[in-house]
């Protein structure tokens, strides 16, 4: 992993330059470099992963007059290489860097359609006056473009980067977005004229500034259906896709950990590198909690013993949770959606003393759907039926699941609506704008997107609330100057199960049929098919402690309230009524909270 900074139309002093560039160096503490040309100036600092020497060193020069900054890896690299030196190319490094900004001279942009990785890379070509912006297929590797009043145009890698440049505001709508579905649709972001690279989408920037932007990756949305292959033909290309993406990501110079939740996903990858991979030493890394109901280390010391990894378990408490508060609202850039994203900030600092590669189970659940809400579409077949019987949904009583399914069939099975209706959060009446335009442009963008959640619903995930868990692994593992590395969201795994029936995928009584019949040839049946317990913090009791209070009553304060965000009568009426419930502390303290700290430390002056 690395940082990128770059600014077209340089109007900011050197010195300034350099202080946003240094705001990212735990994104690359074992190397830094810049150029600096008539019309751009481009930074980098880099962590090395491959080729550790200086032949690593960025922002390279690849054919005369190209240049690329490249954070991230291309895991395919040595394959492409010789290609390209059957071409007539030649190498000075060993780094998939070179291959990259090679590649590039030699089939343009369709040179990102071979790439198997995760990435973001911004190449600059003088002999054209452009800078091109690439982010991988799956949205793993952060990239950003900041449009200045000034004129000039300032790529980055973590937008705290612009601090040192320009004053910066908060983009309200996008932060009630995120508010009410916790997560963002489209490009724009919860600040003001800062825009992200969507995944496999190409940015072109002239030097006059003029935007241009294209798809270099397939549309993961309009794949189309398997259903001549055969069910064993599926599960054994499923397994040997998960097997290479694994085996690509333990490509590295330096040591490879893991994070073992001891959930199916991560048990998973732990089993197959030491089954496929055999590592002598192979240390894994878990986060506990001192409440037994959040505690999984049962599990993650059953896959420990059983293939020989050196397992670590690290504690969290209320402790650790008020003293990473406000570092990892600094490393996240953006409000912090996701409360555990503490928690996965001290296992990463604790990881870096023995690894700077981390390998996660992140996107599993959006690949071969694992989330509960993914069961209504089992139901299909039988809303139709009702669709077709008029006064049959009268006789189905709403209690538990048989609700949303009579709310599904009520709406004569208009999926969108319900689930992009029964996904805002509780926080929706206590909004002060007006939440349903946020649901227009919602279920506007998922028509245009082709995203309908009847159809789509795993793609609509893709593409809405993995972003910022991957963000989150991104950011956290990052603030420790790890690499983190997800195998579930290789861009082929994900396409590959996109294009399944299904049937294949989940039934009326399980999630995750085909990775769990993959993980049975691994692990115990107990631990595959075991209730999902997630990765929760016990917020209730702790937003109920003293400890908590001075940080919470800042919601009470006149720099918050003055936001017009949420209603004050309300906010004060739930601020003053303990002991919060688990829902309050989770769903509307949490959120709201993260808002401000994030607002006083990323966007105040």
């Amino acid at each position: 992993m690395c940082g990128i900074l770059v600014c077209i139309n340089q109007k900011s002093t050197e010195h300034k330059l350099f202080n946003a560039l240094d705001s990212m160096r735990h994104r690359g503490p074992d190397d830094s470099g810049f150029i600096k040309k008539s019309w751009f100036w481009a930074g980098f600092n880099r962590l090395s992963i491959l080729d550790l020497s200086k032949n690593g060193h960025q922002p390279m020069e690849g054919l005369p007059g190209q240049f690329i900054l490249h954070n991230g890896e291309v895991y395919n690299f040595k394959e492409i290489r010789s290609e390209l030196q059957s071409k007539g190319y030649s190498f000075k490094s060993n780094t998939d860097t070179e291959v990259i900004i090679k590649a590039f001279h030699a089939w343009g942009n369709n040179a990102f359609t071979k790439f198997i990785g995760m990435y973001a890379s911004v190449i600059i070509d003088q002999n054209t006056n452009q800078v091109h912006l690439f982010r991988d297929k799956s949205g793993v590797k952060p990239l950003y473009y900041f449009t200045a009043p000034n004129g000039e145009i300032i790529i980055v890698s973590e937008p705290k980067a612009l601090k040192s440049l320009h004053p910066l505001q908060m983009n309200q709508e996008k932060i009630n977005e995120i508010l009410l579905f916790r997560s963002i649709v489209g490009n724009a972001t919860p600040i003001k004229n800062l825009h992200s690279v969507l995944p496999g989408e190409n940015i072109t920037i002239k030097k006059n500034g003029l935007i241009t932007k294209n798809y270099f990756a397939s549309d993961k949305s309009s794949l189309d259906i398997q259903t001549t292959k055969k069910y064993d033909d599926i599960l054994t290309e499923a397994e040997n896709l998960i097997i290479s993406s694994i085996k690509y990501r333990l490509i590295s110079d330096v040591e490879i950990g893991l994070q073992l939740s001891g959930g199916v996903d991560s048990s998973l990858i732990a089993a197959i590198i030491q089954t496929h991979f055999k590592k002598q030493e192979l240390h894994s890394f878990s986060i506990s909690f001192p409440e037994n109901k959040f505690d999984e280390s049962y599990y993650q010391k059953i896959v420990a013993e059983k293939y020989g990894i050196t397992h670590h378990n690290i504690e969290f408490n209320e402790e650790d949770f008020i003293n990473y508060l406000n570092k990892a609202t600094w490393h996240e850039d953006f409000p912090i959606i996701h409360p555990n994203s503490l928690a996965i900030m001290k296992l990463t600092k604790y990881a870096k003393q023995y690894v700077t590669v981390l390998l996660s189970g992140e996107g599993a659940d959006e690949t071969f759907l694992g989330y509960p809400k993914y069961r209504i579409l089992a139901h299909k077949n039988i809303i139709n039926l009702t669709n077709k019987v008029p006064g049959l949904t009268k006789l189905l009583p709403p209690i538990g699941k048989l609700k949303t399914l009579k709310n599904i069939i009520s709406l004569k099975g208009d999926f969108s609506e319900l689930f992009i209706k029964n996904s805002q959060t509780i926080l929706k009446n206590m909004l002060i704008d007006n939440s349903d335009d946020l649901v227009e442009k919602r279920l506007n963008y998922i028509q245009t997107h082709n995203l309908q959640p009847e159809t789509s619903l795993p793609k609509y995930d893709q593409f809405t609330s993995l972003i910022p868990l991957l963000m989150r692994f991104d950011r956290m593992s990052m603030s420790a100057s790890i690499e983190g590395r997800v195998p579930f969201c290789d861009h082929r795994l994900i396409e590959f199960t996109n294009s399944l029936p299904l049937k294949y995928k989940i039934s009326r009584a399980q999630l995750k049929i085909l990775l769990k019949e993959i993980a049975s040839k691994y692990l115990p049946h107990d631990l595959i098919y075991r209730p999902k317990m997630g990765f929760s913090l016990p917020l209730e009791k702790w937003m109920n402690s003293t400890k908590l209070t001075a940080t919470i009553d800042i919601l009470r304060e006149p720099e918050f309230l003055d936001k017009n965000i949420v209603n004050q009568n309300m906010l004060t009426q739930i601020l003053n009524t303990r002991p919060y419930t688990q829902d309050i502390a989770e769903n509307i303290i949490w959120p709201l909270l993260s808002v401000e700290l994030w607002h006083r430390t990323i966007i105040k002056d």
